[in-house]
């Protein structure tokens, strides 16, 4: 079971620039599981994501247009120390 999506928002407020970490206890018996999403570009024409989902299979040296940064505001910085503590005690 999913138990809940953490979203971080890059200090300088793009919407670009946010990650979701998402917990998963594993209460199955499985492990537990932490997935982490990066806000892709999504204003691209399908063909042209396409061609990039392409090139990134085929491992084509990347352009720096597809990669951003990402700088973690102070006040999360509990937030995610949280997050991963809850992990470590799963």
């Amino acid at each position: 079971m999913l138990d809940g999506s953490h979203y971080f928002e890059c200090a300088c407020g793009s919407p670009e620039h946010t990650i979701r970490f998402i917990l998963d206890k594993g209460e199955r018996g499985d492990f537990p599981l932490i997935f982490c999403d990066f806000y892709l570009d999504q204003y691209l024409p399908w063909y042209k994501r396409i061609w990039v989902a392409i090139k990134y299979v085929l491992m084509f040296k990347p352009h720096n247009e597809h990669f951003a940064s990402w700088v973690m505001k102070n006040e999360d910085v509990e937030r995610l120390q949280k997050l991963c503590k809850e992990f470590k005690n799963e």
